[in-house]
């Protein structure tokens, strides 16, 4: 039981240090939207995307905000951070635009009756697909985040995963719930 344990303290470890480095000074509130840019951050860490994801070698990780943005400046605070050498670069939509250059899309929850061509464009083009929606993994979404008794988790849908060439790490697959179905 103790191996276990330290398994899975080891496996949150990284997560751990990089949400300590996007959420505020020890005595500042933290808040929802914090934790949920921090999530984007390490989810992004934790993906493997195909090479013709990527125009070259050296073009940057491009989040894409979907909708109304509920972060802020908080999501800019990633511009100023590198995933695996790349620079993050974030771009904010209206509506779903240019899947070719976008490689992670938050998906706001406004966008729910859009939500099955959304998820359609970004299937065609390794988009890691990410939501605070309700039951956004089920519905097809790859990562949904998820409030429960006041914390923020996430589910991960296997199936839409599988449908992808996106490879997650075991790590990340740890310490998800694991969920099926949708699109």
């Amino acid at each position: 039981m103790k191996i276990k344990k330290h398994r899975t303290v080891w496996g949150l470890l990284p997560f751990l240090i990089l949400l300590c480095s996007v959420l505020p000074a020890a005595g500042d509130e933290i808040q929802e939207e914090q934790v949920k840019v921090a999530f984007l951050y390490n989810f992004a860490k934790f993906v493997e995307w195909p090479p013709e994801a990527f125009k070259t070698d050296s073009a940057t990780l491009t989040i894409g905000l979907i909708g109304p943005d509920p972060f802020g400046s908080l999501l800019d605070s990633l511009k100023e951070k590198t995933i695996k050498g790349r620079k993050i670069n974030i771009k904010r939509m209206a509506k779903a635009e240019n899947p070719e250059d976008c490689h992670i899309w938050f998906i706001s929850a406004s966008e729910k009756s859009n939500l099955r061509n959304i998820l359609a464009q970004a299937k065609n083009h390794n988009i890691l697909t990410v939501s605070d929606m309700d039951r956004f993994a089920q519905q097809g979404g790859m990562i949904g985040l998820i409030n429960q008794e006041g914390r923020i988790n996430f589910e991960i849908n296997i199936d839409a995963v599988q449908r992808s060439k996106l490879r997650f790490s075991a790590q990340l697959l740890k310490l998800a719930k694991i969920v099926h179905g949708g699109i």
